[in-house]
C-alpha cells in the first residue's frame, strides 16, 4: 500500500513539473526573442537575460496563437528592454498579439521603448498591438518612448494589466495606452508624462468596459482628457486612483477626464488633485447621455480657469462623501439636471460652492459647505485633521461617515508628511 502511495505521489510531481513547461534562455539557447518563441511549445517560458534587444528577430514579435511566457531573467524591466527603433519612415512595435492568444499568454517585467506605428481606428500601438480577440496578460512591464501609444487593443482584445509604468509614450489620441470596443482591466498601473495631440494623454478608450484600481495618472498632456479620454463606453470604473498634474491645453473643451457619448464613469475613493485646464475648461465632465458617479473622492487644488469642476451635463448623477473644495479660477459644479448629493463637502471654490441646480442641497442629507482641514496638501498630504468636519461622525455631518478619500491623520499638532508616507499607512 505504502508503495502504491509513492508511485502515485512521484506521478503527481512528474506531471506538476511537467505542466510548468520548459524555459528556454535568450540568447543563451536561442540568439533572438523571436526565435525562442519559435522554438517555444505550449504553457512554455521565454526568459530573457538582461541586455537590450535590437533589430530583426527582436521586433515585430508574434506569438503565434500559442499560449506561452515571455519575461525577463532579472525582474526589472528598466535592465530588460526590447528598443524596437521604429521611425517615421520605418515602423516596427515589440510585439503583435492576433491569434486568439489568451490570458495564459503573458509579457512580464520588460522593457519596451522605441516602438513607432502611426494610429488609427485599426491599428496603432508602437509597444504592443492586440487584435482579433487575442486577451494577453500584461504584468511588470515598462512602456516608454513609444509613438503610437504604449499600448493599443481592439475588437475583443481584453487585456489584463498589472503593475505596470506607461511613461512618455505619445499618440494623436490615448498616448499611454487605447483601447476599442474591449473589456479591460488595470491594477497598480503609473501612467505618466505621456501626451496626445488631441484626446487622451494617459489613456483613450471608445467602446469599452474598463475596471481600473489603485491606478496614477501624473503629469500627462493632452488637448482634451488630458487623463482619460472616454467615447462611447459602456461602464468605466476608477477605485483608489490618483490623478495629478495632468494639463489640458485646449480652450472650452479642455477636460482632465472626459466621459462623452452613453458612458457611465464612476470614480470611487479617487483623488484629483493639482490638474489645470484650458480657459473654460473642466475637471469631470458628462455629456451625450452619459452618467457621473463620484463616491468618496477627494477633488482639490485643480486650476479651471473661468470653468467647471464637476459636470453632469444631461443626465442625473450621483455624488456622496465626497470633497470638492480650493480648486483655484472654477465654479464648483454645474448639473443638467438634479443629482443626488449627499455627505459632500463643497468649499472654497472662488467662482461658487453650491449655486445653480445643487444649491438646494446645502444644508440637507449631510451636504456642508466648510473648509475640510487637510493636514498638509503643500506636501500631498490630503488626509484630514482630528477636527475636520469631514471625519467620520464629526458635527454638523455627525449621520455621515467619512468625507474624502483620506481619513484622519493628524491631530493638534499637525505633522508634514508625505504623499507615498501617507500611502503607506492605508
Amino acid at each position: 500500500m505504502r508503495c502504491g502511495r509513492m508511485i502515485s505521489l512521484l506521478i503527481l510531481l512528474s506531471l506538476a513539473t511537467f505542466s510548468q513547461g520548459t524555459i528556454i534562455h535568450v540568447p543563451g539557447e536561442q540568439p533572438t526573442i523571436q526565435a525562442g518563441i519559435d522554438a517555444a511549445a505550449e504553457g512554455d517560458t521565454v526568459e530573457l537575460a538582461n541586455g537590450t534587444y535590437q533589430w530583426d528577430g527582436n521586433r515585430d514579435l508574434d506569438f503565434a496563437g500559442k499560449n506561452l511566457v515571455v519575461k525577463s531573467a532579472s525582474g526589472n524591466p528598466e535592465l530588460c528592454v526590447i528598443d524596437s527603433d521604429g521611425s517615421v519612415y520605418d515602423s516596427h512595435r515589440a510585439f503583435t498579439f492576433h491569434s486568439g492568444e489568451g490570458p495564459e499568454s503573458k509579457l512580464m517585467d520588460l522593457g519596451i521603448t522605441g516602438g513607432y506605428f502611426e494610429s488609427d481606428y485599426y491599428n496603432g500601438g508602437g509597444g504592443v498591438h492586440c487584435d482579433e480577440g487575442s486577451s494577453p496578460t500584461i504584468e511588470g512591464c515598462y512602456f516608454f518612448g513609444n509613438y503610437g501609444g504604449g499600448l493599443y487593443c481592439r475588437n475583443g482584445s481584453n487585456v489584463e494589466v498589472s503593475d505596470c509604468r506607461f511613461v512618455g509614450n505619445s499618440d494623436n489620441v490615448g498616448g499611454g495606452v487605447s483601447l476599442l470596443s474591449s473589456n479591460c482591466r488595470f491594477e497598480r498601473c503609473v501612467f505618466q508624462s505621456n501626451s496626445a495631440s488631441y484626446s487622451g494623454g494617459g489613456m483613450r478608450c471608445q467602446g469599452v468596459d474598463l475596471h481600473m484600481y489603485d491606478c496614477k495618472f501624473v503629469g500627462n498632456v493632452a488637448g482634451s482628457g488630458a487623463a482619460l479620454d472616454v467615447i462611447y463606453g459602456e461602464y468605466i470604473y476608477l477605485q483608489d486612483c490618483l490623478l495629478e498634474l495632468n494639463l489640458a491645453m485646449q480652450s472650452f473643451w479642455s477636460c482632465i477626464i472626459n466621459f462623452h457619448g452613453m458612458v457611465t464613469g464612476e470614480l470611487v475613493n479617487c483623488t484629483m488633485v493639482d490638474n489645470t485646464t484650458g480657459l473654460h475648461g473642466y475637471g469631470i465632465v458628462t455629456s451625450k447621455m452619459s452618467h457621473g458617479i463620484l463616491r468618496g473622492c477627494t477633488i482639490t487644488g485643480n486650476s479651471v480657469p473661468s470653468g467647471t469642476i464637476i459636470v453632469f451635463g444631461e443626465l442625473d448623477g450621483l455624488i456622496e462623501n465626497t470633497i470638492i473644495a480650493n480648486n483655484p479660477g472654477g465654479l464648483a459644479m454645474q448639473v443638467g439636471t438634479i443629482v443626488d448629493i449627499s455627505c459632500t463637502n463643497i468649499w472654497g471654490n472662488p467662482e461658487g460652492d453650491w449655486t445653480g441646480n445643487i444649491a438646494p442641497y446645502l444644508g440637507i442629507k449631510g451636504n456642508i459647505s466648510l473648509d475640510p482641514l487637510f493636514c498638509d496638501p503643500t506636501v500631498g498630504d490630503y488626509s484630514l485633521h482630528s477636527s475636520s468636519p469631514c471625519a467620520p461622525n464629526s458635527p454638523p455631518n455627525v449621520e455621515c461617515d467619512l468625507i474624502g478619500a483620506w481619513p484622519v491623520g493628524c491631530s493638534t499638532a499637525i505633522e508634514a508628511t508625505s504623499w507615498s508616507r501617507v500611502k503607506t499607512l492605508y
